[in-house]
């Protein structure tokens, strides 16, 4: 399938077979519809060119190996609604700088994103997972970022350091989600942002997904949070 860039798999589709669309040299983007429920093992392994990827929440596990190899990819969104993360699902995605770990997210198993030299910020939304051993590269520094009122954390979550996620930077990501911003903080905003994170809210799991440049504290939002569509989460 050396011309397909872009794929959708519709929620009509339940399951893939395993290995369905690897080595599509030139994939680009893909999109997990709502109502498929399992990415399997391999399905979308060794694709150099894929830089996006949308998971429904209907989606629970995705499974060893799903998109080892991606060594573009960019961009992932997960729905509120994927449970287990299984070994080496993102392993050598290089280029992979940051991620936002849905509340739903109870299991990431050995090696799920081991050789993955580019990540530096992970946000959970939601409480500290179970974790095993290996899941992160040793040595790496990326930073982990947890929510307030969320239970589990530690100093470090694997071998990453933890840092909870400050009142002063929900205040700022409240302001950046409204038109026009405001000015000063609102607690009635925080405490509402809050809240549609943990409901699985994608754009608002953005906004909280916050990347720190400098050293300065500004806070500034996903690529793609600005007027786009995040992929389907499972309604509740």
């Amino acid at each position: 399938c050396t011309r397909l860039s872009r794929i959708t798999i519709p929620g009509k589709v339940r399951q893939l077979g395993p290995s369905a669309f690897a080595d599509c040299a030139n994939l680009a983007s893909l999109v997990i519809s709502d109502g498929v429920t399992n990415i399997t093992y391999r399905a979308f392994c060794n694709q150099g060119s894929l830089k996006s990827v949308m998971i429904a929440g209907s989606v629970a596990v995705i499974e060893g190996l799903a998109f080892a190899g991606c060594s573009g990819l960019t961009n992932v969104t997960m729905g509120n609604g994927v449970a287990i993360i299984e070994s080496g699902a993102f392993a050598g995605c290089s280029k992979l700088a940051s991620l936002t770990i849905p509340s739903s997210v109870k299991r990431i198993d050995p090696g799920a994103f081991v050789q993955c030299g580019s990540l530096a910020t992970v946000y959970f939304m939601g409480n500290a997972p179970r974790l095993s051993q290996g899941v992160f590269d040793a040595g790496s520094k990326a930073i982990v970022y947890y929510l307030p009122r969320t239970t589990g954390w530690g100093p470090t979550l694997g071998s990453l350091t933890t840092r909870l996620l400050s009142t002063g930077a929900l205040a700022s990501a409240s302001s950046a989600m409204r038109e026009p911003p405001s000015t000063g903080a609102a607690t009635k905003d925080e405490e509402e942002l809050l809240s549609r994170a943990q409901r699985g809210e994608a754009q608002a799991q953005y906004v909280l997904g916050l990347r720190y440049e400098g050293g300065s504290g500004v806070p500034r939002r996903h690529p793609e949070a600005a007027g786009a569509r995040a992929g389907p989460t499972r309604r509740r």
